[in-house]
């Protein structure tokens, strides 16, 4: 009994033998492929395409949003623009930062995303900003309630 399935009873120079290199790979075309290394380097984009970034737009949105609500609870204890205040810097700003962090996750699965570590601090910044707004005005409001000024 032997153990090599080449088809020979020796297994010597047959084509289905251990010792042989399997044939290259061929697509369907039944072409071989070539210019393939075992180690492709990616090459940067030629043409049209160019690096992508973070949609900044996206997150100076927010981060205006926010300040003008923590402006506009600095200069006014008006508790009805509170609640302007509270709504910029809650729901909206939080919409936006969501926006935000959609499309940058989209431009992140492209190979040619350059990332930057002032991205990351600037969106904790936004949300820090946001907190801060929100905070303000919900002072302003429960201070509002609690004098029965409402």
């Amino acid at each position: 009994m032997s153990w090599d399935f080449g088809g020979s009873p020796s297994g010597a120079g047959s084509s289905g033998s251990w010792d042989s290199a399997p044939p290259p790979a061929q697509p369907l075309g039944g072409a071989p492929v070539s210019g393939l290394s075992p180690d492709p380097q990616i090459a940067p984009p030629s043409g049209g395409s160019r690096v992508s970034s973070a949609p900044l737009v996206w997150l100076a949105a927010p981060a205006a949003v926010a300040l003008i609500a923590i402006v506009t609870q600095a200069l006014t204890r008006n508790h009805w623009v509170a609640v302007g205040a509270w709504v910029l810097a809650g729901p909206v700003a939080i919409a936006l930062l969501a926006v935000f962090v959609r499309r940058d996750t989209e431009r992140r699965a492209d190979p040619w995303y350059a990332e930057s570590a002032l991205v990351d601090w600037a969106r904790r910044v936004v949300v820090v900003l946001a907190l801060v707004g929100v905070a303000l005005s919900a002072y302003t409001i429960a201070d509002a309630v609690a004098r029965s000024n409402w």
